[in-house]
Formats: C-alpha cells, structure tokens, sequence
C-alpha cells in the first residue's frame, strides 16, 4: 500500500472506484494532496480546490506521480 504525504501529486485512475469521485475529478487528472490525518486517509484537492478525502481502501484507483509528470 502506497504511503501518500502532503504536497505529493496523484493521478486518478478510476474515479468510479472511489466514492463521489466523479463529482470531484476526471480520470488522468494530476492533484496535490493537501493533508493526511492519523488514519492514512489523504485529502486531495481538485482544480477548482474543492477537498475531497480518499481512503486507503481506494488509494488502487490513484497513483504517486513525479513533479517532472506533473508538470503540464
């Protein structure tokens, strides 16, 4: 299981796998994770910088990027 920290960049694999993901983010799309609290569940913020909370039974629908990837 990956360990996520705050200001680590993600992608979202399949926004269907985690729950209201679809409300929040498209597939591909590279975010920051802006915190993580005690439980290892992490907090992701969108484009528009709503925050929303993935769970470690939903981090197989993400994956650690680079910042050399997450430069567009």
């Amino acid at each position: 299981m990956a360990k996520f920290n705050v200001g680590d960049k993600v992608r979202i694999l399949d926004v269907d796998s985690i729950l209201y993901g679809n409300l929040f983010f498209n597939n591909s799309d590279i975010n920051e994770v802006v915190s993580v609290d005690s439980y290892g569940y992490i907090y992701v913020a969108n484009a528009d910088g709503r925050v929303h909370i993935i769970t470690k039974n939903e981090f197989h629908a993400i994956e650690k990027v680079s910042d050399t990837e997450a430069q567009y």
